[in-house]
C-alpha cells in the first residue's frame, strides 16, 4: 500500500450536517451514515415524501427536513445554520435536453444552485464542504483507466454543469 496515495485514515466528526439532495440515491445513503455516527442531519430535498421516508427511516430527532430547492435562498439560509459539514449531492442529472431552455436548466440547478448554496455556506461552524461530482466529466473515453491527471472532456450539458459547478466550489475556497 502507498503511503503518499492513501492518506492515513481521518475522521471529522459533525454534531451537525446539512446534506442536498438528501432523499435521492446517494443523498440517502449519505443522511444513513451520518445519522449512525450520532450527526444530526439537516436534509434538504424538493420531494415531500422522500423527506418524510428519511424521518421515518432514522431514529427519531436525529433528521431535520427542509423541502425546498437550491434557487430558495430563505430554505439555504435556514438548512445551513450551525451545520459542520455539508454534502452537496443535489443536482439536475439524467435526462437528455431536447431544448436550448432544457440545457440551461442544468446550469441554473447545478452551476448557480451550487453557488446559491455556497453563499449560505459561512457560518463559523463549517469545517467541510463535500462535492459531488460526476464521472462524465470524462467523456466516453477509450477505456483506458481515469485518474487525477485525466483531463476533463465533458460532452453533455449535465456533465459541462458539473464542472464548471466544480470549478466554482474550487475557486470558492481557495478565495
Amino acid at each position: 500500500m502507498n503511503a503518499e496515495r492513501n492518506p492515513p485514515n481521518v475522521q471529522v466528526r459533525f454534531e451537525r450536517a446539512l446534506v442536498t439532495g438528501a432523499s435521492g440515491c446517494i443523498g440517502r445513503c449519505i443522511v444513513k451514515r451520518l445519522v449512525s455516527e450520532g450527526c444530526h442531519v439537516n436534509a434538504l430535498d424538493l420531494d415531500e415524501a422522500g423527506l418524510r421516508e428519511l424521518v421515518s427511516e432514522n431514529p427519531p430527532e436525529t433528521v431535520g427536513t427542509f423541502r425546498g430547492s437550491l434557487e430558495d435562498a430563505d430554505v439555504l439560509q435556514r438548512a445551513s445554520e450551525r451545520v459542520g459539514a455539508v454534502f452537496h449531492a443535489a443536482a439536475k442529472v439524467h435526462v437528455i435536453p431536447r431544448s436550448t431552455l432544457e440545457e440551461e436548466e442544468f446550469f441554473r440547478i447545478n452551476v448557480a444552485g451550487t453557488e446559491n448554496l455556497l453563499s449560505h455556506c459561512t457560518g463559523p461552524d463549517l469545517r467541510a464542504f463535500v462535492f459531488f461530482s460526476t464521472i462524465a466529466l470524462y467523456g466516453a473515453g477509450d477505456g483506458s483507466p481515469l485518474d487525477e491527471n485525466t483531463p476533463s472532456h465533458p460532452e453533455n450539458a449535465y456533465a459541462k454543469s458539473k464542472l464548471e459547478a466544480e470549478e466554482r466550489v474550487r475557486a470558492f475556497f481557495v478565495n
